[in-house]
């Protein structure tokens, strides 16, 4: 809820692990940190769509979070490829 305070985590979001795509470094940063922060989801940052595909071979997450305009694989096209391979991934 917006009232939560930053040390006060949702039961549902603990040890959640969410993977933000950003071909800004500072930009995913800034959004892992507040993910961590404010929900406590475990973050890891990729910064390209085709890094992303690879993280998301390599291990589980439970959401993805994508800039939808990257150099290479981007936006749509990536979110489309993440459909098709993790149809119970939310984007």
């Amino acid at each position: 809820s917006p009232d939560m305070k930053s040390t006060e985590f949702h039961a549902d979001y603990v040890h959640r692990r969410c993977l933000v795509a950003d071909d800004e470094p500072n930009m995913a940063s800034a959004i892992t940190q507040v993910l961590q922060k404010r929900m406590g989801l475990a973050c890891v940052a990729v910064h390209s769509g085709e890094a992303a595909l690879a993280a998301l071979a390599e291990q589980p997450f439970d959401v993805l979070i994508t800039d939808m305009q990257m150099p290479g694989l981007h936006g749509i096209p990536l979110v489309r490829e993440v459909c098709t391979k993790y149809p119970n991934l939310p984007v």
